[in-house]
């Protein structure tokens, strides 16, 4: 939930903010009415991945938090065995867990996409960066009008920094079990412009 105040003082600092936040309609509020009372359209941006990927990502995270031992929630709250079992068993585990809450997300977003007028979103995807990650800034940069020589292109990220492992977008092909794959295909088709996006990829003709 976003923070009325704390949002005000992003705007003071012209901070940039990232973080996980739903499609509420609170939050859209919110988001609408601190662009709305300095004149601005609310404008963000809303950045996702394949949902298999990204529980891939996930359980390789909780891994590393694990081996780190912090102590979050997402940790804390596990199996008392489950540092006994192997990555299959780890990943059918937050399949089970978490694609659900993963897949709920990206719909949410794409619903309050089609539908709002007057807040503009752009949707961006990790394969997109992956596939040329100077084209993904500059989609970013035009979005919010800013001049791209005003913008130094990043390089690229290195294993082991902040929290980069692969950076793969499809690493869950390799991954994935059969029972993995049907389970988590049977949660996204729940989820139409889920699986509209990513089951119809993959049914594609090859061009």
């Amino acid at each position: 939930i976003i923070d009325p105040a704390r949002l005000d003082n992003f705007f003071a600092i012209r901070g940039m903010k990232v973080d996980h936040l739903p499609a509420s309609s609170r939050n859209i509020d919110v988001l609408r009415k601190a662009f709305s009372s300095r004149g601005l359209r609310a404008k963000f941006v809303v950045h996702y991945r394949d949902p298999r990927q990204a529980i891939v990502s996930w359980t390789h995270f909780t891994d590393k938090m694990l081996a780190e031992e912090r102590k979050a929630v997402s940790v804390a709250t596990l199996p008392d065995d489950y540092t006994s079992w192997d990555f299959n068993e780890k990943l059918h585990y937050h399949i089970e867990g978490n694609f659900r809450r993963y897949c709920r997300w990206i719909e949410s977003w794409k619903q309050q996409g089609a539908s709002l007028t007057d807040v503009d979103i752009l949707f961006t995807r990790h394969s997109e960066l992956v596939d040329d990650q100077e084209a993904f800034f500059n989609r970013i940069i035009d979005f919010y009008g800013i001049p791209q020589n005003l913008f130094t292109q990043p390089g690229r990220p290195k294993p082991g920094e902040f929290h980069f492992r692969s950076g793969k977008k499809d690493e869950w092909k390799e991954t994935f079990s059969d029972a993995h794959k049907a389970a988590a295909e049977e949660i996204m088709r729940s989820f139409p412009l889920v699986s509209q996006e990513f089951l119809s990829e993959e049914l594609a003709p090859l061009q």
